[in-house]
């Protein structure tokens, strides 16, 4: 059964890939004809410049309706057959059709693997659905999928062994009798459809030729191991990007402690001196970047080395083990709760803002490990080892005397529920990857709009700007440009977003050495639940068209409250003119 439904999946997939492959060749053919016909008037080449203009144009529109089918569709096919990702197979397949036949036509930078095996993909995810009506969207390890790239990659270059391969080298594929033969039926079903129904043979043919003598192997060894040096030395090469502000390497976790300055600190004042290590998850003041599993234990180490709780702030939990689940070695299979409950598992206690990754209206919480670190650490005890004052009764009796007890005060007993089921709603895998990607849409949307200073990979619960790009560094630290930035942003198209830079970081009153550590962002977080395609783009134009006219916002100063702690909170600001114009 499973072979005549990997034939089927093949013989669809080459229709697809074959229909693709012989209009975009006659297509092409024509087109190249005319061009050779009217290669000597003067007007052809603004027609055709205008052609492509508008290619490129449509091919945007394309890409922004359904994003999935941006670069060659093989990682977005790897993702889907990993489980991190679902698609609707009929909007992808359609335009992947359309946007590659139109970049093909007009010699833009687009290759035929990627594209054919996208959408041999979603072919498969269509069979997918046909057959496994239950679970339409579980496409984790589907030999339908895989049967439907292998279909594609054999169309596209006549080649079904290549396709066969491709399965299980490229997409790390596993390698079972199912998939195997899901694989080669699919391969069978595509080789004929492009030999015989389109009448296309292989788009690489290779002449027969002399094997050369076994004496002379040695070449081909030293050219196998050379060319896999250089080939691992340019992949390194790809784990750097050169962002505006300089050159750094890129890493997924950002947001990591750094562990050995952390045991510098510890022991320069004394371990009996710091009450406890606390860390962010995912990190807020370094622009919402992530915490790799590795460094929360290594964290939690160099905790217990010297005897100091361990607390973290897990506002945003969740879409941190969503970025370990994305990231970091041996964590792709697990799901975003068990990832958090390792998380969880190296800390002491814990803070939690409700409204975040809790999904609440209001509200928070504040967690200790029973008879942990924490407890033993700030409770009293008896000689005899009972327990005379219990930090545990202490603070409950600090949240009774400010907030109430919590049969009746603190969170209401709506929000305390919703809580409860926040918290395993924060656990889709499906909901925390739609949110990231509008964080990287809104990302990407402000920095092809031209905007300086966009803090890449962006965070998967905000984007943030650095002010001091923004403004190309002509705004000293003293004209609190970032809050000028978001005052004057809410005031002309109602947006709000948070300063977190020189104004509320209190950058005028920190030590030179605080001083370098502050960032001079601005955050603009994404609403857990309600913001729409049509909010990220009127936020992009609005920025955009401020970003425009940078120089005529205004610069603030303080008028009341300038040292008050948390000032952002209760100071008052006026504007006044900017003078570097």
């Amino acid at each position: 059964m499973l072979a005549m439904r990997g034939l089927a999946t093949g013989l669809c997939a080459g229709c697809v890939v074959g229909l693709l492959r012989l209009s975009h060749d006659r297509a092409a053919a024509r087109v190249a004809l005319w061009l050779e016909e009217w290669r000597e008037v003067w007007w052809t080449v603004p027609i055709w410049f205008g052609v492509l203009v508008a290619l490129a144009v449509i091919l945007r529109r394309i890409v922004r309706e359904e994003p999935l089918i941006s670069g060659s569709g093989i990682p977005q096919t790897e993702l889907a057959l990993a489980g991190r990702l679902s698609f609707t197979w009929w909007r992808v397949l359609f335009a992947k059709f359309l946007g590659s036949w139109l970049a093909l036509f007009g010699g833009l930078a687009l290759g035929r693997e990627g594209p054919s095996i996208q959408m041999g993909g979603a072919v498969g995810a269509g069979f997918h659905a046909l057959w496994r009506p239950a679970a339409p969207h579980a496409l984790t390890g589907s030999p339908y999928v895989v049967a439907g790239a292998v279909a594609g990659l054999a169309a596209a270059f006549g080649a079904p062994a290549a396709g066969v391969l491709f399965a299980f080298e490229e997409m790390k594929s596993r390698r079972d009798t199912s998939l195997i033969v899901a694989a080669c039926a699919s391969a069978i079903g595509a080789h004929p459809m492009i030999r015989i129904v389109f009448g296309m043979g292989r788009i690489l043919p290779f002449a027969g030729f002399e094997a050369p003598p076994l004496s002379s192997f040695w070449i081909v060894a030293l050219e196998g191991a050379v060319f896999g040096v250089l080939g691992v030395g340019y992949n390194k090469t790809l784990l750097w990007e050169v962002p505006e502000g300089g050159r750094y390497e890129k890493n997924p976790f950002k947001g990591n402690m750094d562990i050995e300055k952390l045991e510098q600190l510890i022991q320069s004042v004394g371990p009996e001196n710091v009450p406890l290590i606390f860390t962010c998850i995912t990190n807020n003041p370094v622009c919402g970047q992530a915490v790799s599993m590795g460094n929360l234990k290594e964290i939690n180490r160099v905790a217990h080395k010297y005897n100091i709780p361990l607390v973290f702030d897990t506002a945003r939990w969740a879409e941190n083990a969503y970025f370990i689940k994305m990231n970091e070695e041996g964590y792709a299979d697990k799901s975003i709760a068990e990832i958090a409950t390792e998380m969880f598992s190296y800390c002491d206690a814990f803070t939690m803002s409700a409204k975040k990754d809790g999904h609440a209206n209001m509200g928070g919480m504040l967690a200790f490990r029973d008879k942990g670190l924490f407890w033993k650490n700030f409770s009293d005890f008896n000689e005899d080892g009972t327990v005379k004052t219990d930090v545990g009764v202490l603070l409950k009796v600090k949240q009774i005397s400010c907030y109430g007890n919590d049969s009746y005060g603190g969170m209401s007993g709506r929000d305390i529920m919703a809580l409860a089921v926040g918290l395993y709603e924060s656990c889709d895998f499906n909901y925390m990857n739609e949110r990231v990607a509008q964080c990287n849409y809104l990302a990407e949307g402000f920095y092809d709009a031209g905007v300086k200073g966009v803090v890449l990979p962006a965070g998967g619960h905000a984007v943030y700007i650095n002010m001091d790009e923004f403004f190309d560094g002509k705004r000293g630290h003293d004209t609190f440009a970032g809050e000028g930035f978001s005052l004057e942003l809410i005031r002309r198209y109602g947006i709000r977003v948070s300063e977190l830079g020189d104004y509320s970081m209190e950058y005028d009153l920190k030590t030179p050495e605080q001083q370098a550590e502050v960032c001079n962002v601005v955050r603009f977080a994404i609403d857990r639940s309600r913001l729409t395609k049509e909010h990220l783009d009127y936020v992009i134009a609005a920025v955009k068209a401020l970003y425009e006219d940078r120089e005529n916002i205004p610069n603030m100063r303080i008028v009341w409250g300038h040292n008050l702690p948390m000032r952002h909170f209760h100071a008052f600001l006026e504007p006044y003119p900017n003078e570097e114009k």
